[in-house]
């Protein structure tokens, strides 16, 4: 599907996965109107993190919140992780999204 928002995930290596539109039994963050779920499907995302990270330093979850982190801010949007404290409920939402 050619969409504004769905063609800005892929430029930043990531896939989107599958998307809904939540009701309060999905626990999102309070606000949220719509949520996407993007990950990584074949090797670009991997190669970019490897091209971009700092080895000394950068961890997958701290790459992953700059760069998602930087889209979610472009989108005007907010991301939320799986490796967030509480963690939120992705396999409801994974299932939600039909991902």
């Amino acid at each position: 599907m050619d969409h504004p928002i769905l063609n800005a995930i892929r430029r930043e290596s990531f896939v989107p996965l599958g998307w809904f539109s939540p009701t309060a039994e999905d626990r999102t963050p309070e606000g949220t109107q719509f949520v996407i779920l993007i990950g990584n499907a074949g090797p670009e995302m991997f190669r970019r993190f490897a091209r971009e990270r700092d080895p000394r330093r950068d961890l997958m979850d701290d790459w992953c919140r700059a760069v998602i982190g930087g889209l979610a801010r472009t989108l005007d949007a907010r991301a939320v992780y799986p490796f967030d404290k509480p963690p939120p409920p992705f396999l409801t939402w994974a299932t939600r999204a039909k991902a």
